[in-house]
């Protein structure tokens, strides 16, 4: 049982956020849980580590952790994007900048929606018709210490503001259809990105750097 990490995903619930010193027990206890909690390289830029099984939760719980290295993971498909998940987040260290978008169908539009579907060997893409615009709807900058939400369905384009950046994500499958991500251009399909497995030796030495950021 991480306790310091389960603590703070009772900070996330209660909205109160978590201070410096419980973000650095978290990064801390989630270190030492290593090799025990995977590590995977995530098409959107950041390493991703799933503390669901280990903390025994009912909900997905995970730490996302951003890193100079770990921007250069970024696909294609990561920048517009919605979920089918109930997100619920606090930034451990750094910060980052969202970005929420109306999706609005329109032929003049200047992107392409694809669904992404999620398969037991790998994940593809189907593009969806019509062309689309995405008009903004507001922006927030979360720092360290701060938690947010984001609703199933909100398109946003998230900015890290400075590395390492790291967060604590709990997440609720609210169901339905695949994520939906946005692309200028008219390709008829995108492969999606696969999430391929980190050497613990790697993350451990990057969740020193993050730990580090909060001495």
């Amino acid at each position: 049982m991480l306790e310091f990490t389960a603590s703070g995903v009772q900070g996330i619930f209660d909205n109160v956020g978590i201070n410096s010193a419980l973000a650095r027990s978290i990064l801390i206890e989630v270190a030492e849980a290593l090799p025990q909690v995977q590590a995977t390289e995530h098409p959107l830029g950041f390493a991703h580590l799933e503390l669901t099984s280990v903390l025994g939760t009912s909900f997905r719980t995970r730490l996302h952790l951003w890193t100079q290295e770990t921007r250069q993971w970024a696909d294609e498909l990561g920048s517009l994007h919605d979920h089918t998940w109930e997100l619920n987040s606090a930034v451990l260290t750094g910060g980052l900048t969202d970005t929420y978008l109306e999706p609005r169908q329109t032929d003049d539009g200047q992107y392409g929606a694809y669904q992404i579907q999620y398969g037991s060997g790998r994940n593809t893409t189907i593009r969806l018709a019509g062309r689309w615009a995405l008009d903004e709807r507001g922006r927030r900058k979360v720092v360290a210490g701060e938690t947010y939400k984001l609703p199933p369905r909100a398109v946003h384009r998230t900015v890290v503001d400075s590395f390492p950046t790291a967060t604590l994500v709990i997440a609720r499958e609210m169901g339905g259809e695949g994520p939906k991500v946005f692309l200028p251009g008219a390709a008829s399909e995108l492969p999606a990105g696969e999430r391929m497995e980190i050497d613990p030796r790697w993350t451990y030495q990057a969740l020193q750097r993050a730990i580090a950021s909060l001495s």
